[in-house]
């Protein structure tokens, strides 16, 4: 099979692209980072522009995103009767936006914890200031990996981090997303869906997030 591999500006699972070649499929792979297009470099066959690559994978080839953001791309090369893996524009959406997603859960009668988004670090720092709870440090996209756990009962390293982040970061950060800081064990429960139905196991993930090994 020809398979157009999109892989993301994290290249969150590019070996994958190995792992297809390596299974016998003919496999070209797009990588969405001019920093990291050396990646996987004689190992798979790369290209440069993967919409030039449609007429190559065609319609009985395989298009493979490994991460979101290209929901609504996604979307359409469905309509147009490619055979996509990956995400949805909706889907995104879920993922990008947590107060939309948490707005799903209320919906439904699941509790979820108090989120408030800022378009200033400044002001950020500032309600952590005045705030007797605890924080940690999220965000709605993956093109910085920001997201912090506070360790200190009175936030002061959630704060030392925002002041670092508007040195290094000011211009990239348009908005922050602060979430009250909750102890215990994150329980996930997910399937997977073909389109059509869900298939295989349910599963279970059980995630201990400590700060450090041990």
């Amino acid at each position: 099979m020809r398979i157009l591999f999109i892989s993301s500006h994290n290249i969150i699972a590019a070996d994958l692209a190995r792992i297809l070649k390596k299974e016998g499929n003919e496999v070209k792979l797009f990588i969405d980072d001019k920093d990291r297009k050396l990646n996987l470099e004689n190992i798979v066959e790369k290209t440069d522009n993967w919409r030039k690559e449609l007429n190559w994978v065609g319609k009985r080839g395989l298009i493979v995103f490994d991460d979101v953001g290209y929901g609504r791309i996604q979307d359409k090369l469905r309509k147009k009767g490619y055979s996509v893996f990956g995400g949805c524009e909706s889907g995104d959406k879920l993922e990008l936006s947590r107060e939309y997603a948490q707005g799903i859960f209320r919906k439904y009668g699941m509790q979820t914890l108090e989120t408030v988004n800022f378009n200033s670090l400044d002001k950020c720092i500032k309600f952590i200031e005045k705030s007797k709870k605890n924080w940690v440090i999220k965000q709605n996209n993956h093109k910085l990996n920001i997201n912090y756990v506070s360790q200190l009962d009175n936030n002061i390293d959630v704060m030392d981090l925002l002041e670092l982040y508007k040195k290094k970061f000011s211009r990239r950060i348009k908005t922050i997303t602060i979430q009250e800081k909750v102890e215990g064990i994150e329980i996930g429960v997910g399937r997977f869906f073909n389109g059509n139905d869900w298939i295989g196991p349910i599963e279970t993930n059980l995630e201990h997030n400590h700060f450090l090994s041990g």
